[in-house]
């Protein structure tokens, strides 16, 4: 069995990337999501990535009629990492991890809510709510050239 040389330059080249399935979710329902990254391919075995987007929603839910509003920008840092034996091929095997931020406002409308006690209405109107989201993803996926 021949060995692989594996005196490659560290620098492999770049990618751009962009999620195409949250803009047409966005685009045919109440909410979705625009997305677009950069991954650096590092020796074939490491591949730093930096991810944007822009999460959306506008919804009213049909049963409760609560209608929530909100355009919350995000980020994800991480890297993932080809498992593949053969580092050089053409066709990769990834595993990887991303650290994710978000910091947003939101609007949630609904009914009157009717005080079980006293039998009162009380409004519930909450607009420019404040929040923010850190998460982890793990993810798992393939690339394949057609040549």
């Amino acid at each position: 069995m021949k060995a692989i040389d594996d005196s490659i330059p560290l620098w492999r080249g770049i990618q751009v990337k962009a999620d195409l399935m949250g803009a047409v979710q966005r685009g045919l329902s109440s909410t979705g999501q625009y997305e677009a990254g950069v991954r650096a391919n590092l020796k074939d075995k490491y591949f730093p990535v930096v991810e944007i987007g822009l999460g959306q929603a506008d919804n009213t839910d049909l049963s409760t009629s609560t209608h929530y509003k909100t355009s919350a920008p995000y980020w994800k840092v991480g890297m993932d990492f080809n498992i593949m034996k053969n580092k050089h091929d053409i066709y990769r095997l990834f595993a990887g991890v991303r650290y994710a931020f978000t910091s947003f406002k939101f609007d949630i409308d609904r009914p009157n809510v009717t005080d079980p006690v006293w039998g009162d209405e009380v409004p519930f109107s909450l607009h420019d709510v404040k929040a923010q989201y850190h998460w982890m993803e793990a993810v798992f996926g393939t690339e394949a050239k057609i040549v």
